[in-house]
């Protein structure tokens, strides 16, 4: 029975289409006729005004009741759930509003239709619907989000994501096999939203961001919307890059960014250093961790946004017993505080020649002294600048950044010697160290396309300071060589392949740190350790400057005579200490 009724009802319909066809084609010769009728008078043409106002109203309500019985819906997400696994990033403002696209070829949806082969709508359909679009005479399905003045409405390309302004005259029905194609745009978010974060996030961190996500492939698990209409999901999102290394996006971002970005805004000034204090693996989540550290030397590290530790000068009697060096973050922290006293309120400019008649440390006893470097290496000069040096006689202030075995230092100078000034401004530590560790600037540290060479100069990851610095090598073993930062004279062991290319804008500034001895003094007998422990006791935390005696401009070093800011002079407190013995100066009989 249900069969037969199912038949009639198919002739019934047959039969109306066949009927309603013909009566539009002979409406249309009707209203033909009496629109080129010659003879109409005033009441045909009310007449005719009549026919066209039942004729509209009609196919408005046939298509009000379709389009309610029958609506236009697009799916928002596939069926096949595996086109989840291969997605790739289409934008991203932010890691709460990303854009994902699926694993298919450029498919054209509405190649086969133009503007005269679709329907117009007879009414505006209401927000929410989805409608063909023609922008710049091309053709894209959307969805309607708003209406505004002056017969405009606002579309969303539902393939991009993107977002125009159209006339209402550009909208169009969407056939039934467009319809069936899901979205290809899956407008998404990696984390709920979170005030802080937001506030936090810049342009620059949203370009590494994008950086590090462009080239990799995404499997997705969407989960539930958070927005509606259109839809953003929140999503758990597993990249591989082009390298193939795989990782949880969603658990970098959780896990290691949002807990980094919140531990360090407390130090900032402005939201854009954020950059400088978040780790590697914060910034780049397919960073493999640095190793740390196999040299055992007592190194010294330098932050430049730290607060300044101020500490009062204290007598410290000799030592009877070689004492334990101070421990490192103890040495960090007075380096830095140093560095903060020293840099402060001092005029960027270059000093004059203090003295025309500079009196130079023979060769000889700069080649002896600087074999305590590690390797056996004297620091080789490839920058572009030399340091100004004080001249014979003259005081300077300074702070040490690492002590030799054999009771050298290095130590950097105030602003008015370290820094350089030509007519492109003033380049410094500071800018040196914000250039090399914006992150923007990553992708120039390209790898070495030979392999090293004593004395080279090259960019090097520093795994104390968690920063890019500026290395000279000076040893080189099988897979590893030792580089000497010649910025604050400390080495370090790096592998080969972790070495970079130095760039030429990083050339400019004259290595900082140099080369000083104490004015003719040395060890007394078997008391190395002893000698070179109660130096550093007397130095840390104090505010020092020297009186030069002699210098050597070509090999960045200087002998001095040390003081305090209340004018003790080290020199003599070694002497007096029965640690060190005073000899006579060294001459050079060239």
């Amino acid at each position: 029975m249900e069969s037969d009724n199912d038949a009639w009802a198919d002739k019934l319909a047959i039969s109306m289409n066949d009927y309603l066809e013909s009566s539009i084609q002979k409406l249309s010769v009707i209203l033909k006729d009496l629109f080129e009728d010659p003879n109409k008078t005033a009441s045909d043409q009310s007449d005719l005004l009549d026919v066209h106002s039942f004729c509209y109203d009609m196919a408005c309500k046939v298509s009000g009741w379709y389009e309610k019985k029958f609506p236009t819906v697009v799916p928002w997400l596939p069926e096949d759930k595996s086109q989840l696994k291969r997605m790739t990033l289409l934008s991203s403002k932010s890691p709460w509003s990303m854009v994902l696209t699926y694993p298919l070829p450029d498919v054209d949806l509405l190649k086969n239709y133009t503007e005269e082969s679709l329907t117009k709508f007879i009414e505006t359909p209401q927000i929410g619907c989805f409608v063909c679009v023609s922008y710049r005479r091309k053709l894209f399905r959307g969805q309607l989000l708003g209406m505004l003045s002056y017969n405009r409405l606002k579309v969303l390309n539902i393939d991009t994501n993107e977002i125009f302004i159209i006339p209402t005259s550009s909208i169009f029905h969407m056939p039934p096999d467009v319809c069936s194609m899901h979205a290809l745009a899956l407008n998404c978010s990696m984390m709920e939203e979170d005030e802080v974060v937001e506030k936090l996030w810049s342009e620059d961190l949203q370009a590494i961001f994008t950086r590090a996500l462009e080239e990799c492939t995404f499997e997705v698990g969407v989960g539930n919307a958070i927005c509606d209409s259109p839809p953003k999901y929140l999503v758990d999102v597993v990249g591989t890059n082009s390298e193939g290394l795989t990782i949880s996006l969603t658990d970098w971002l959780h896990n290691t960014l949002i807990p980094d970005m919140k531990q360090s805004f407390h130090l900032l000034t402005a939201k854009e250093e954020l950059l400088y204090f978040l780790k590697d693996e914060s910034i780049d989540p397919f960073c493999v961790s640095q190793v740390s550290s196999s040299n055992n030397n007592t190194s010294l590290s330098i932050g430049l946004y730290k607060e300044q530790l101020l500490s009062s000068l204290c007598s410290i009697p000799p030592p009877s017993t070689g004492p334990s060096l101070t421990n490192e973050e103890d040495s960090k922290e007075r380096l830095l505080s140093s560095l903060l006293s020293l840099k402060k309120g001092v005029n960027k400019m270059f000093c004059d020649e203090a003295c025309a008649t500079n009196h130079e440390l023979s060769e000889k006893e700069f080649k002896n002294e600087a074999s305590y470097i590690d390797g056996d290496q004297r620091p080789f000069s490839q920058v572009k600048n030399r340091i100004t040096l004080p001249g014979i006689g003259e005081r300077a202030n300074v702070v040490i950044t690492h002590v030799l075995s054999s009771l050298s230092f290095y130590v950097v100078l105030e602003e008015k010697y370290s820094d350089f000034v030509d007519q492109r401004g003033t380049e410094s530590y500071t800018t040196l160290i914000k250039r090399m560790n914006h992150p923007l600037n990553f992708m120039k540290y390209t790898p070495l396309p030979v392999p090293p060479s004593l004395g080279q100069l090259v960019a090097f990851h520093g795994k104390l300071s968690n920063t890019w610095l500026r290395g000279v090598v000076t040893q080189i073993s099988k897979d590893s060589v030792t580089v000497l930062n010649p910025d604050l004279g400390q080495s370090e062991i790096v592998r080969s392949k972790d070495l970079r290319s130095i760039t030429e804008e990083n050339t400019i500034l004259p290595f900082q740190a140099v080369l000083t001895f104490l004015h003719n003094i040395r060890f007394a007998d078997n008391t190395n350790d002893q000698a070179r422990d109660y130096f550093m006791q007397l130095t840390a935390s104090k505010k020092l400057h020297v009186l030069v005696k002699s210098v050597n401009a070509k090999n960045n070093a200087m002998e001095v005579e040390l003081f305090t800011s209340d004018e003790v002079n080290i020199n003599k407190a070694l002497v007096a200490s029965g640690l060190c013995v005073q000899v006579c100066p060294v001459r050079d009989n060239a």
